[in-house]
C-alpha cells in the first residue's frame, strides 16, 4: 500500500540541518520583519508565521484532496488530508510547494501496463524495485536488441490541444551491469518524427528526467522512452500534463488523476504593512523557465487598486515588479534572470513614491512615478494577487514582509545567496 501521510498535524516545527536554517532572529533584516513564513510550522488550513508569535499573521492555506511530496527521508508519499501544505524535501532543504492544478494523463502511472511497444520487442515487468515511494513498485524495461532506435522504445499515445505545451516525465534507475542510457522523446504526431528528445544516464540513485514540448502541432503525439540496444533500465512515475514543466508526481491506476491547486494568504492584518515605507522579501524558485498565469505575490487592499506585488511573467525566465497607486502605476520594472528555476533572494522595497529592486546580492533597479499608496489601506500578504486570482506557483523557502525601509547595505546583504 503506497506511504500515505494522512494523519492531521497540530502546530509542528521540523527541525533541520544548520546548512537550512536562518531563523528570524539570525536574519539581516529581523529587527525591521513584521511578518515572517518558512516552511517551519503548519497546521491543516493553516501556514504558521515565525512572526508575529500570537498567530495575527497566520496565513490560511487551502487544496482540496491528495498532494504528493517529498519527506525528509527523501521518500515520495500522499498528503491525503485536502487543505494540509506540503511541506517539500527534494532540493535538500525544505521548502512549501505551491502548485497549479495538474492532471497525470497517463492512466498507469506505474505499471505501464498500457503503453506500448514496436511487435513486443520491448518487455516492462512490473514490481522488480523498491521505487521512489518506498514500496515496491519499479518496473524493469528490458530494451530489444534491433539496431534502429525507432524499434526500440516505450510509448504512449495521447490526445492533446494543439497549441499547448505538454511536459513528460518519468522516473529511471540504472540496472547493474547495464549501461543505462537513452532518451525520452515527443513526437510531432502519431509517426515518428520527433518534435523534442532528452538523453539520459541512469545511476544508481532515482532520478526524475523531463521533457517538454512548447507548442503541440498535432491533436494525437507519443510520448517515448527508448534505450540503447539490448539494455535494461528500470522506470517509475511516468506523467505527462498539460503544461510547460513537470510538476509533483500524482498517481494513476487506470484513469487519469487531477491534483487540485494550492492558495494562501493573510488577511485583516492591516497592523502589519506600512504603506508609507517598507519591503517584500522572498526566497525560493519558480516551477518553470516560462508562467503562463502571472503567478502573484501581493500585499494588497485585496482590489487591483492598491497593492505592491511582483510575479513570474509569460516570458522566460523574468520577473515584474509593481506597485499601483489609487489605481493607477506607481511602479513597473522587469528583471530578466538566468534561471528562475534557481533559488533567488528578492528584495523589493519602497520608501514614500521611491521603488527598488535587489536580487541574489545586487541592485537591479529602483523606479519612482511620483505616487505613494494610501497609508493604512492595506491589510492582505497573500500567494496571490490579493483577491485570489493569479496564485502564486514556486518552491517558497520564506516571505518577509517589513514595515520599516531596509538601507542599502541591509538590502545587499539581506539577498546574498
Amino acid at each position: 500500500m503506497r506511504t500515505i501521510l494522512n494523519s492531521l498535524f497540530n502546530r509542528a516545527t521540523f527541525v533541520e540541518s544548520p546548512e537550512c536554517v536562518e531563523t528570524t532572529l539570525e536574519h539581516p533584516l529581523a529587527k525591521k520583519t513584521s511578518f515572517s513564513f518558512t516552511p517551519s510550522a503548519y497546521s491543516r488550513f493553516i501556514l504558521h508565521a515565525e512572526v508575529p508569535k500570537d498567530g495575527s499573521g497566520d496565513m490560511d492555506f487551502e487544496r482540496s484532496g491528495v498532494g504528493s511530496r517529498v519527506n525528509e527521508a527523501g521518500i515520495i508519499e500522499e498528503v491525503q488530508n485536502g487543505g494540509t501544505p506540503r511541506i517539500d524535501h527534494s532540493d535538500g532543504c525544505p521548502y512549501l510547494s505551491l502548485e497549479p492544478q495538474s492532471t497525470n494523463l497517463v492512466e498507469q502511472s506505474e505499471t505501464f501496463s498500457n503503453w506500448s511497444t514496436e511487435l513486443g520487442r520491448q518487455v516492462v515487468t512490473p514490481n522488480t524495485i523498491i521505487s521512489p515511494d518506498g514500496n515496491q513498485t519499479g518496473s524493469k524495461l528490458e530494451v530489444s536488441s534491433e539496431a534502429s532506435p525507432t524499434l526500440r522504445k516505450l510509448w504512449v499515445q495521447k490526445l492533446v490541444t494543439v497549441g499547448d505545451p505538454y511536459t513528460f516525465s518519468v522516473y529511471i534507475k540504472k540496472v547493474d551491469g547495464q549501461s543505462g542510457t537513452g532518451f525520452l522523446r515527443i513526437t510531432t504526431g502519431i509517426n515518428d518524427t520527433f518534435d523534442v528528445s532528452q538523453a539520459y544516464t541512469a545511476t544508481d540513485q532515482w532520478q526524475r528526467i523531463s521533457i517538454t514540448t512548447d507548442s503541440a502541432v498535432s491533436s494525437q503525439i507519443r510520448f517515448l522512452i527508448t534505450g540503447d540496444a539490448d539494455s535494461q533500465i528500470y522506470i517509475w512515475g511516468g506523467q505527462i500534463e498539460e503544461l510547460p514543466y513537470a510538476t509533483s508526481y500524482i498517481p494513476t491506476s487506470g484513469a487519469a488523476a487531477t491534483r487540485s491547486a494550492e492558495v494562501a494568504g493573510a488577511n485583516n492584518v492591516s497592523h502589519l504593512i506600512n504603506s508609507a515605507e517598507g519591503a517584500i522579501y522572498y526566497e525560493g524558485s519558480a516551477l518553470g523557465a516560462t508562467h503562463t498565469s502571472n503567478a502573484t505575490i501581493s500585499i494588497s487592499d485585496g482590489t487591483v487598486n492598491n497593492r505592491i506585488y511582483m510575479y513570474y511573467t509569460s516570458a522566460e525566465n523574468q520577473i515584474r515588479f509593481r506597485a499601483v497607486a489609487n489605481g493607477l502605476n506607481a511602479c513597473e520594472k522587469n528583471i530578466d534572470l538566468t534561471d528562475i528555476t534557481e533559488v533567488h533572494k528578492v528584495l523589493f522595497l519602497w520608501t514614500g513614491t521611491t521603488f527598488s529592486i535587489y536580487i541574489n546580492g545586487a541592485f537591479m533597479a529602483s523606479h519612482d512615478k511620483g505616487r505613494s499608496i494610501g497609508a493604512g489601506v492595506m491589510d492582505k500578504i497573500s500567494f496571490n494577487s490579493g483577491s485570489g486570482f493569479k496564485r502564486w506557483l514556486g518552491k517558497v523557502k520564506g516571505l518577509r514582509v517589513l514595515n520599516i525601509a531596509p538601507t542599502a547595505q541591509e538590502s545587499l546583504s539581506s539577498t546574498t545567496l
